[in-house]
């Protein structure tokens, strides 16, 4: 993955809120890919000699917490229409944002779960957050 599509996963937040709050709960998802993972991402990788935003997702089970900016968009449109078997996304509560309007709103593979700033695990974060849930998106 290249520098500019990284977008690390804070340990402590992934662990606390995916475990601990039950919001992203791999017991429930067993997500065995984060396609924007660092080398110190919480949860177990599946490395891939192409970037994730490049690979193919289909039939996969994905987590990805995508760099955030002008950059966001194509990631949360991959993960709509990747054809993951289901992609959880930890991204910005941005609901007025073109990308949420194009590939999350009124999508009916799309569950939103806003994270309470008391549920971030000690995690820093600029805008508030929500965890998007693709299930079988196509």
């Amino acid at each position: 993955m290249s520098a500019s599509q990284s977008s690390e996963t804070a340990p402590q937040f992934t662990s606390r809120v995916a475990e601990t709050l039950s919001l992203i709960p791999n017991a429930e998802f067993q997500l065995l890919w984060d396609v924007c993972a660092s080398h110190d991402s919480a949860l177990p990788l599946y490395r891939t000699a192409v970037d994730g935003l490049s690979a193919d997702w289909r039939g996969r089970r994905v987590w990805m917490h995508p760099p955030e900016g002008a950059a966001l968009a194509p990631w949360v449109a991959k993960a709509a229409t990747g054809g993951a078997e289901i992609c959880i996304c930890l991204l910005p509560a941005q609901i007025e944002a073109g990308w949420f309007a194009d590939h999350v709103c009124n999508n009916p593979a799309a569950e939103i779960r806003f994270v309470h700033r008391r549920q971030s695990g000690g995690a820093r974060h600029a805008l508030p957050m929500m965890i998007v849930i693709f299930r079988g998106s196509q």
